[in-house]
């Protein structure tokens, strides 16, 4: 008799600890941006305690067995990793929706300064820079004599290729410098310091001609004070 009601007690504890334990159960739901609220395509779903987990469709829905509970992890690339528990009742709730949030990220201050493209014209080599031809190498041409002495000479292709390569330098370089005058010394530039009308700009500029290396070494300082200077004797002309 009391062998019978040990082995019923056995029974009932080991019974009422299996029902103790979570027993995986099935979870749909879809996980969405917070954003526009539209489904997260292949967002990683991992469950802690089970170490399961699986990856949601195109349109951000999932299904997978899941422990009452347990928590999973949610991550995608840029947004914040969020970790969801699984409610006890689970079985009893389905079709959830999980909403993630887009990752912030903080940078350092940022000036945005005009372009200044002396660089540009420093990058450009200078109109007597040696030219370099790897088509055409200066191969000299040797030849004997009439009185029976050594002579020799440059090719004259090489010659001519050279003397191409040193006026397409010297067109870029005073191109470039054209260019940046034109960047530094124009009309919006000159209206910020002396008051003249559109008519009147033309004749300033003819009549304020600064030299051309003092607009591209000077600072917009010194060159706001040439200007100044040139009015000065344009009104009283």
């Amino acid at each position: 008799m009391l062998h019978c009601l040990f082995i019923s007690l056995f029974c009932l504890y080991g019974y009422i600890a299996m029902a103790q334990v979570p027993q995986p159960v099935p979870l749909v739901g879809k996980i969405i941006d917070v954003g526009d609220s539209l489904g997260m395509p292949y967002a990683n779903i991992y469950g802690v305690q089970s170490r399961k987990g699986t990856t949601t469709d195109a349109d951000g829905t999932f299904s997978f067995n899941v422990l009452p509970g347990d928590t999973l992890r949610i991550s995608s690339i840029g947004f914040v990793t969020k970790q969801w528990i699984v409610p006890l009742d689970i079985a009893l709730k389905n079709n959830v929706v999980i909403v993630m949030y887009r990752e912030l990220y903080d940078i350092d201050e940022v000036t945005i300064m005009p372009r200044d493209i002396r660089q540009d014209i420093m990058n450009v080599p200078p109109p007597d820079a040696p030219p370099v031809s790897p088509h055409f190498p200066h191969t000299p041409r040797f030849g004997v004599g009439p009185n029976g002495s050594i002579t020799f000479g440059f090719d004259s292709k090489a010659k001519h290729i050279r003397e191409q390569q040193q006026h397409v330098a010297q067109w870029n370089y005073e191109e470039a410098m054209r260019e940046y005058i034109a960047f530094r010394y124009n009309p919006t530039f000159i209206k910020q310091f002396v008051p003249l009308s559109d008519e009147q700009m033309e004749h300033f500029m003819n009549y304020c001609n600064l030299p051309a290396d003092f607009i591209v070494s000077s600072n917009d300082y010194d060159l706001a004070k040439a200007i100044k200077q040139c009015y000065g004797s344009f009104v009283s002309k």
